[in-house]
């Protein structure tokens, strides 16, 4: 017995894209896909304010994130204030390479024509050239298919196919700020990890030359600062005594050790 569908006949149409479709602008198929949508912000009650139509542009379509993100910088431009957010439960992983804790969620709607969409939007206050990160959630709500190689989203309304066309321009430049954050930061993770070493080195040093003028030699732990943590330092290998009668010799020729008893042959 077939499972019985629950997509409407409309949400079940064809999406197809052509090869002759790609747009030259993206032929080198780096840029990611960026796009501009309609949103409405809801009414709230509570704090009397009306609902209100943004046109949002610089939006990432991004597949691999779990969560529709919102990010700060456009979330007050929006005239937001953060009491209409609701606490999240969860911290998102992937941005900065590091944990981020949400500042909470919005409730928005997106509108494209025939289809409207109710999303909640995580609240992210880190730095980026979007306004919004919309991820799987919104891109599988609407069924949805995004390509960045032709450089649009495609969708099912009940009159056909919708298409939101990528924004080449914004997409470039939105990749080459994306790309000087990123080194700029990788830069100054890098300067931090030296300064820290030079610093270690200055200061196992330092410790080395005042045991050495109080004539106490180098001890196998030393503490770097009063009250600080005790760090060790490596003492040199004591060098054994000189064995007597010991003759140094040109390699492969015989070499005499021992007393005066009679020498004993070893070969080299």
């Amino acid at each position: 017995m077939e499972r019985e569908s629950s997509l409407k006949v409309w949400e079940k149409m064809k999406i197809t894209f052509a090869a002759e479709e790609i747009p030259e602008e993206n032929l080198k198929r780096t840029s990611p896909l960026i796009i501009t949508v309609t949103a409405e912000r809801g009414e709230n009650i509570v704090m009397k304010k009306n609902s209100e139509i943004w046109a949002v542009d610089r939006i990432l379509i991004d597949t691999g994130s779990r969560v529709d993100v919102l990010f700060y910088r456009t979330f007050k431009a929006m005239g937001y204030e953060y009491a209409e957010m609701t606490r999240p439960t969860y911290n998102v992983h992937g941005f900065n390479k590091a944990i981020t804790k949400p500042k909470g969620e919005i409730e928005m709607r997106i509108l494209l024509g025939e289809v409207v969409t109710k999303i909640t939007l995580c609240v992210i206050d880190i730095e980026s050239p979007y306004n919004m990160l919309l991820g799987r959630p919104w891109v599988h709500g609407i069924k949805a298919v995004a390509s960045t190689l032709h450089q649009c989203i495609r969708f099912p309304i009940p009159s056909g196919i919708g298409e939101i066309k990528g924004d080449v321009t914004s997409a470039k430049i939105c990749n080459q700020i994306d790309v000087r954050n990123y080194e700029g930061k990788a830069k100054k993770r890098n300067d931090r990890w030296r300064k820290a070493k030079e610093l270690k080195r200055e200061d196992e040093f330092r410790i080395y030359m005042i045991r050495a003028k109080e004539g106490k030699g180098i001890p196998s732990e030393a503490q770097a600062k009063e009250g600080g943590r005790m760090k060790k330092i490596k003492e040199p290998t004591p060098m054994g005594e000189p064995k007597e009668n010991f003759i140094a010799v040109e390699p492969t020729k015989e070499i005499n050790v021992g007393s005066e008893e009679e020498p004993k042959m070893l070969k080299i």
